[in-house]
């Protein structure tokens, strides 16, 4: 059975550019007030009253967060999560919060670090995902009904079978363990 990855009709290189839905990062942005977007640029960057965001010419691996202020909001590279959420880990020792949106994958070895260390808030329903560039995607890919579909910067991605969740590392736990999707809008 091929992975999720393998089975996706969306391109590789445009996976990681895909950006977080408007209604989710309000939502949590009500609740936390987020001083920085942890991985971004210029065109999906959150945090836009300060303008304050890392991107990948800094590299937020690289550098201390509490230098930008003590609460950041993180949609990380779904291609390589796990070395933001030890970021998180070593940034939270320091008084850090990290409230981070991730593939809900729990049953990979990262999840014994993330609940070692976090509190996790599981989003009951799919998100769209809105396209960081116009790329093609295939649906119902290997199906006798394939066909490509032209998705636009901005626009939601459809087809999303991945559950999402929240991850808040540092600071005093905020959320639910779990919350409807509608229920951010």
């Amino acid at each position: 059975m091929a992975s999720q990855q393998e089975s996706s009709g969306t391109p590789l290189d445009a996976r990681d550019l895909w950006r977080t839905p408007q209604f989710v990062f309000d939502y949590l942005h009500r609740i936390y007030n987020f001083e920085m977007d942890l991985a971004a640029n210029v065109d999906n960057k959150k945090c836009k009253l300060y303008a304050r965001y890392i991107d990948e010419q800094y590299n937020s691996l690289t550098i201390d967060w509490s230098h930008w202020g003590k609460v950041g909001w993180l949609n990380p590279p779904y291609s390589d999560v796990d070395p933001f959420i030890d970021k998180a880990i070593e940034q939270a020792a320091g008084g850090f919060t990290t409230v981070m949106l991730i593939p809900s994958f729990n049953g990979t070895s990262i999840w014994e670090k993330i609940y070692d260390n976090a509190t996790v808030c599981n989003i009951i329903g799919r998100l769209s995902f809105l396209a960081g560039a116009d790329f093609e995607k295939i649906t119902n890919k290997g199906k006798p009904n394939e066909k490509i579909v032209m998705i636009r910067e901005g626009e939601p991605v459809p087809g999303n079978d991945r559950a999402s969740c929240i991850v808040q590392f540092g600071g005093k736990p905020l959320l639910p363990t779990h919350i409807k999707r509608d229920d951010m809008k």
